[in-house]
Formats: C-alpha cells, sequence, structure tokens
C-alpha cells in the first residue's frame, strides 16, 4: 500500500466532496509508502524537529482544513529545509521533497475550493 494525498472540500449545501481530478505533471497523489509512516514522517529525526501533524502519520492519518493547513504547510517547509542535514542521500532527498511538494499543491488546491487535505 502507498500514503496517499487527497483533497476534499464542501459544495453550497456543504455536501463533502473528494476532488476527482488528477494533479497535473509533475504533482502526484504520492506521499510515500505505507512504510513511511514509521521510516520517515514518524521518524525519529522527523519528530526531533518538533513537528506533530506530519510525525502523527506514524499512527493514524491527517485530516487538515482550514488553520491545520496553515500549520501543515509550516510543517512542510521545516522539513524540506532540514532534509539535506537529515537525509544526505540525493535521491532519497529527492524523492522525500516530491512528496512534499505533492502535500503543497494539495494545500494550494484546497484553499482554493474552501476544503482540506487528507493524507493516509
Amino acid at each position: 500500500m502507498t500514503l496517499r494525498v487527497n483533497v476534499y472540500f464542501f459544495d453550497a449545501d456543504r455536501t463533502f466532496h473528494w476532488l476527482d481530478e488528477d494533479p497535473p505533471m509533475p504533482r502526484s497523489n504520492s506521499f510515500g509508502a505505507e512504510g513511511w509512516r514509521r521510516a520517515i514522517w514518524g521518524s525519529p529525526k522527523v519528530k526531533a524537529l518538533g513537528l506533530c501533524m506530519l510525525p502523527s502519520l506514524e499512527g493514524t492519518d491527517i485530516s487538515a482544513e482550514g488553520p491545520d493547513l496553515d500549520r501543515l504547510e509550516h510543517e512542510l517547509d521545516v522539513l524540506r529545509a532540514a532534509v539535506p542535514t537529515l537525509y544526505p542521500d540525493l535521491d532519497e532527498q529527492e524523492s522525500i521533497i516530491y512528496r512534499l511538494d505533492n502535500v503543497d499543491w494539495a494545500i494550494s488546491v484546497a484553499r482554493a475550493r474552501g476544503g482540506g487535505v487528507s493524507i493516509g
């Protein structure tokens, strides 16, 4: 299994909808393999950065809307800045940053639609 990033939104009647379009290339819905819950997002390295939302993937899925989108975006920025130090292998860096960029795209769409982002 893989972790996926999805956008949801609410219509005028507050009916919940999943975004049913794929992200434009080079973005995707990927947030890594299921094992990344512990190996990357919930790793001691990431937790040591003082992050909360991303490490919570170790035990549960993430759902963020409203102010939580700002918190999630901040955590993405903190981790992105730390990736070169935490993960010296260039291929691993690129893979992690690619996934962070996928969430950035989802956050921008969620804000535009008045919705949220689900990761899991």
